[in-house]
């Protein structure tokens, strides 16, 4: 049979969080709130990130400790 937490846990696919990246700016904003937010999974250039080490995460938006450069990829995953 099917479970009903499996059908009630959404994953999104990754994506690209809204956000300059511009050298400068570490702000990200995702599309919908994780849930829980410990699904959250940010990857940038590739290299899966830590949070408190990487990043941190306050509601939709995410903060990078140190800001990515001109051009870098910025995806993310999460359950909703």
């Amino acid at each position: 049979g099917f479970s009903t937490l499996a059908l009630n846990s959404h994953i999104l696919d990754p994506y690209t969080p809204t956000g300059s990246v511009n050298g400068v700016n570490k702000d990200f904003t995702l599309s919908h709130a994780p849930s829980p937010a410990t699904s959250l999974k940010v990857f940038r250039g590739g290299a899966k990130q830590q949070l408190t080490t990487d990043y941190t995460l306050s509601g939709l938006v995410f903060s990078f400790l140190i800001a990515p450069s001109v051009g870098e990829i910025i995806e993310v995953e999460h359950r909703i």
